[in-house]
């Protein structure tokens, strides 16, 4: 099993707390996983009928950018605030 494989095995629970805690993974290592996935495996499943992949990683890379600056990442990444 590869390392993207792995994370997005994980519950969501688990990936926040892992992101939370600066631990193993990033936000923007997290949507790549994601999008291999989606990219993997929605040809055959027709699951994702829209994507907005270019927004969602300037979404994680904001998010990463205020775990790099210690602030909290709220539900919404663009929503940091001081810890």
């Amino acid at each position: 099993m590869s390392h993207n494989d792995q994370l997005v095995s994980r519950s969501a629970v688990e990936l926040r707390r892992l992101i939370g805690a600066r631990e193993e993974i990033s936000p923007v290592e997290l949507l790549d996983a994601c999008i291999e996935r989606i990219e993997a495996i929605n040809p055959a499943v027709n699951a994702v009928t829209a994507t907005c992949f270019p927004q969602a990683r300037e979404a994680a890379k904001a998010a990463e950018t205020c775990g790099a600056q210690r602030r909290t990442v709220g539900l919404l990444p663009r929503l940091c605030r001081w810890a």
